[in-house]
């Protein structure tokens, strides 16, 4: 996509659009989830694992814009402008932060894996 934005634009003369990341193991994306049987604790960014909050939403809108408000701060690691210079870069952090995520959480990783296998079966 990085590639073709960039290509599409030279090719018109204009600036390519803004492609942003905020995907991948940052600050924010690796909130630890309640344990299991836990209905009480609600996790701060996100309502389940594929819905984040309206708070999260603002910080990627103040990233997006450079927008900055006293009682909202972007975390550094949450967010990036996606470029040539730098896509592979980043594809790369993302393949660490992985690995690391899988080590510190091998627990939540057995899990999804094992969940994703009773899918495969259920589908065949």
């Amino acid at each position: 996509m990085v590639e073709i934005n960039e290509q599409e634009s030279a090719c018109f003369g204009e600036s390519a659009y803004p492609l942003w990341d905020f995907s991948g193991y940052n600050s924010l994306t690796t909130e630890d989830v309640p344990p299991d049987g836990d209905s009480e604790t609600q996790m701060k960014w996100y309502w389940e694992s594929s819905h984040y909050k309206k708070e999260l939403g603002d910080l990627v809108l103040d990233r997006i814009f450079d927008y900055h408000h006293s009682r909202r701060i972007v975390p550094d690691d949450f967010g990036i402008l996606l470029t040539s210079e730098n896509i592979t870069a980043h594809l790369c952090r993302i393949r660490d932060k992985q690995r690391e995520y899988h080590k510190l959480h091998p627990g939540d990783v057995a899990e999804i894996e094992e969940l994703a296998k009773n899918l495969h079966k259920k589908s065949s």
